[in-house]
């Protein structure tokens, strides 16, 4: 890969700023691409235990006594594989035939069915209770920010892990985004990639933590000097080449192709990158060459054409008759 330094006097970068200059050619694209930094996700996370789910107001339950059909279903109808379907009230309270209220709330479905068993007993002898959580409605991941469909996720006794919670938001990760999860008033950085790779499947989601999307609005990449329709554009995805087309091409009687540049700022860097297309066989690489958000699109002109304008500006600079 061929570099320089040098102080283009047309760089739209920061005045001052020495260019690195990177040929774009076939050694540029030669090496193997470097692994993008991951960073791991955060230890205290995927420590953390799964807690047992607990019962919480609105939950929908599932409750069986065998043999007893009344009890499971009053009239004596039943529903939904023998159970009849019971809501535990805003305030927590589970109503139960022959039991009446008791407090459900913070309760695993276990302890409940333990709980029923008890009571019951005064009234049928060894009575065989099931309790199965038929949908919950209390326990939930809050989704803010950027997240574009849904804004909670649903917990239930199957434990959601961070990745499916993410596969479920139908979240895409895109360049400059900024995840965040906050869990007992902290907040832990997630790096998006690694918020969907395999580690994250063994890092579960608990009640009332919330996932905080924040996306950059990426900044166009923009195309100027000797093409036919300067324009600005969308960069994500796309290559130079697809920006040249876009932009009408190069004008015929002004560009110079040795003369394509991409320029680029990184962190305090100016990065110009060349291609020199004067033999066509070269704009293969502007295929390959993708660009980033930022990114300025510069056809130099030829020597002639700049020329020529020099001559038109100081003839109208004097008061002159510009020459046809």
């Amino acid at each position: 890969m061929t570099t320089s330094s040098l102080h283009p006097p047309t760089s739209p970068l920061s005045e001052g700023s020495p260019l690195q200059v990177i040929d774009i050619n076939a050694e540029l694209f030669a090496g193997t691409p470097s692994a993008p930094n991951v960073t791991p996700l955060p230890a205290e996370l995927l420590q953390a235990e799964v807690p047992p789910y607990r019962l919480g107001a609105h939950d929908l339950l599932y409750i069986t006594v065998w043999d007893y059909p009344e009890l499971t279903a009053p009239g004596g109808t039943e529903h939904e594989g023998g159970a009849n379907i019971r809501q535990i009230d805003a305030r927590g309270i589970l109503f139960f035939p022959f039991v009446g209220q008791l407090r459900a709330e913070g309760l695993t479905t276990l302890q409940l069915r333990n709980l029923l068993t008890s009571k019951l007993t005064r009234f049928i002898s060894e009575p065989q209770v099931d309790v199965r959580l038929a949908q919950s409605r209390s326990h939930r991941v809050v989704l803010g920010g950027d997240f574009l469909d849904e804004s909670t996720l649903m917990l239930s006794q199957q434990p959601l892990s961070l990745r499916e919670g993410l596969i479920r938001a139908r979240y895409e990760p895109a360049p400059g985004d900024a995840l965040q999860l906050l869990r007992d008033d902290q907040a832990f950085e997630l790096d998006p990639a690694t918020a969907l790779s395999a580690e994250a499947n063994t890092l579960y989601l608990q009640a009332d933590d919330s996932l905080i999307l924040t996306r950059q609005r990426p900044r166009p990449a923009s195309v100027v000097g000797e093409v036919v329709h300067p324009i600005s554009l969308q960069a994500v995805g796309l290559s130079l080449m697809e920006a040249l087309q876009a932009a009408g091409g190069l004008r015929q009687e002004s560009a110079d192709p040795s003369a394509i540049w991409v320029l680029r700022s990184v962190d305090d860097a100016s990065l110009g990158y060349r291609l020199d297309a004067g033999d066509p066989r070269r704009l293969m690489f502007a295929e390959q060459f993708k660009l980033q958000p930022g990114d300025v699109i510069l056809v130099g002109a030829t020597g002639r054409a700049r020329w020529s304008r020099a001559v038109t500006n100081l003839l109208k600079n004097r008061g002159g008759a510009t020459p046809p």
